[in-house]
């Protein structure tokens, strides 16, 4: 399901104060969750399988002058 942002801050506007409270303390919680280091190892590693690293830096540094 596609949403806009406006869209959701239109139907959060026609949440009671109640709901309003739930999905405050919900969407905290889904903000604070934290991750180990570790949990991280090797996400997008999919994305640098073709790159070569070293060409990859040093075109990005040429890019900073």
């Amino acid at each position: 399901m596609d949403i806009t942002l406006e869209k959701l801050v239109e139907l959060i506007e026609h949440l009671t104060p109640e709901e309003r409270s739930i999905l405050k303390k919900r969407l905290e919680e889904s903000i604070q969750k934290k991750h180990k280091l570790l949990e991280l190892e090797g996400l997008g590693a999919e994305l640098w399988r073709n790159i070569d690293v070293r060409e990859y830096i040093d075109k990005e540094r040429d890019g900073w002058s």
